[in-house]
């Protein structure tokens, strides 16, 4: 089965890899939807993303609908480069019976890598990823955890990722 992000609730759902570079030029491409209390979800997204674009994915859909067979499923973030396509589920503050449910969905698709990103001090479950794999069989799934900034204040948070990326992109010999 495959999947397809060319689908009319998606116009307007791009993201120009430009706009990963940070949180408010991200965030300007990319509002943050009004349920959504605080930032964090919205970060998470803003990871992928940056991550994404950074391994040359052509096209970036912030919370697109994709259609799998006769369904409909949102997901966080879509990505294509050619034939592949990397879907992220962005759960905060822990993993739901919902996700579960579109992860299930998405274990029939080809050429899809699938990420659950989770927040590192959400409740480790370790037995999250060997749920997973027995569930799905060997399919293209990955569990991350990522690190999030500890202020509310959006400009804040842009210093803190900037701070970090500097960080992580520091290689020795690099001048």
């Amino acid at each position: 089965m495959r999947v397809d992000l060319d689908l009319p609730e998606n116009l307007g759902a791009d993201v120009p890899a430009g706009a990963t570079r940070s949180y408010l030029a991200f965030r300007a491409s990319s509002p943050k939807p009004a349920p959504e209390v605080d930032h964090r979800r919205h970060l998470l997204r803003f990871y992928v993303a940056r991550a994404l674009a950074r391994s040359r994915y052509d096209t970036l859909l912030i919370r697109p609908v994709v259609g799998v067979g006769q369904r409909r499923l949102r997901v966080d973030v879509a990505a294509r480069r050619g034939i592949q396509v990397a879907l992220a589920l962005c759960d905060y503050p822990e993993t739901t019976p919902e996700t579960l449910a579109k992860l299930a969905v998405l274990s029939r698709v080809d050429h899809v890598e699938v990420l659950l990103v989770r927040h590192a001090a959400s409740r480790i479950d370790a037995g999250l990823h060997g749920r997973l794999r027995a569930q799905f069989g060997p399919r293209e799934f990955r569990v991350v955890s990522v690190t999030l900034p500890p202020f509310g204040d959006p400009l804040e948070c842009d210093t803190w990722i900037y701070a970090e990326t500097l960080r992580e992109d520091a290689t020795p010999g690099d001048a």
